[in-house]
């Protein structure tokens, strides 16, 4: 793995500040978090996917979480998202969990009924 050396206090920056918006999710889910056996935060720099796929090998985790986020439809064509990559090489299996979206109301819409297949009898008639 090619790792280029960043700048030594950019590197501890970018650590603290992801170490605490981590402990900040953690401590909205904390009653959640306490029901599973076993949970271990880590924040690490790289190549997000394939950080993920080597800390789940390394930890030989039973199963990644992780909540996709939408892309440019051109970005998604070209590179495809972090979850689509880590789903292809993880060395177990990814549950992707979304929010929930709100159903939009019917508004008293009509659907055309010429869309619809007519039975032989209609069609002849």
């Amino acid at each position: 793995m090619a790792f280029i050396n960043p700048d030594p206090w950019t590197a501890d920056t970018v650590i603290k500040e992801a170490t605490l918006d981590l402990n900040r999710f953690l401590e909205k889910h904390l009653d959640e978090a306490r029901r599973v056996p076993t949970v271990r935060k880590k924040v690490v720099l790289g190549e997000v996917d394939q950080r993920i796929v080597e800390v789940a090998d390394v930890e030989k985790a039973d199963l990644i979480v992780m909540s996709p986020r939408p892309h440019g439809t051109m970005r998604q064509f070209f590179l495809g998202s972090v979850t689509d990559r880590v789903t292809r090489e993880a060395p177990c299996p990814v549950l992707s969990v979304c929010q929930p979206q709100l159903s939009r109301p019917w508004r008293e819409r009509l659907i055309p009924s010429a869309l619809l297949p007519l039975r032989h009898e209609e069609a002849n008639t």
